[in-house]
């Protein structure tokens, strides 16, 4: 296991957050492009889980695929496997840069398939857009309500490259699922090294096909 439960529940609290929240109100201004992405991915979501509620409640290749087809193609996975690796990265070769990025997606794949049985509708308040310092990036926040005693705010942090806006890291009360995962992996790198640690996912992601 490579996350600790506390980080495995924040991971579930960010998807749920970001990929089923029922509406979200949009501002003119900064921030209205990656806003007017996350809403339409989140009405394509809500709207095919409400068609297909029974037929996918037991099949996880089904929430897999769902998952996969409509909301991780707007994450930068490349982005997000550079920051994770950190130095890492460049000392990878091509081949297992590629193998990397590839069992981190899938690895993210099956915690939102999770999210997706999981969620129970908490109450979502969206925030303002908040510029980061590069132009081309930004931070999409919001608060999860849980059980009407606690919340959590979530941030998402977001960049334009080329002609779309995409997912690079996020925030779940300030710690960041990115560097989460990189002090995680840091230890099975130092052990293993970069290839036991690739191995490790891929297996991991197998043993849930």
């Amino acid at each position: 296991m490579f996350v600790t439960s506390d980080v495995r529940r924040s991971t579930i609290l960010m998807a749920a957050a970001g990929l089923l929240a029922g509406s979200v109100a949009l501002a003119a201004g900064v921030g209205s492009a990656p806003r007017q992405l996350v809403r339409q991915v989140t009405s394509s979501i809500v709207e095919e889980l409400t068609s297909r509620r029974e037929s996918l409640r037991n099949d996880p290749q089904g929430v897999y695929e769902l998952v996969d087809r409509l909301v991780l193609p707007h994450f930068d996975f490349e982005r997000m496997s550079r920051r994770v690796l950190g130095k890492r990265w460049k000392q990878a070769s091509p081949e297992q840069r590629q193998r990397f990025v590839s069992a981190f997606r899938s690895m993210l794949v099956r915690t939102y398939a999770t999210v997706l049985n999981e969620y129970r509708g908490q109450t979502l308040t969206w925030l303002d857009p908040v510029p980061r310092k590069k132009d081309d990036e930004i931070a999409i926040p919001l608060d999860v309500e849980l059980d009407g005693r606690r919340t959590v705010r979530i941030v998402y942090a977001m960049h334009e490259g080329g002609e779309e806006w995409k997912v690079f890291d996020v925030a779940v009360d300030g710690v960041s699922l990115v560097t989460n995962y990189r002090a995680s992996f840091r230890s099975k790198i130092a052990r293993h090294g970069i290839e036991g640690l690739i191995a490790s996912l891929e297996a991991r992601n197998a043993k849930t096909d």
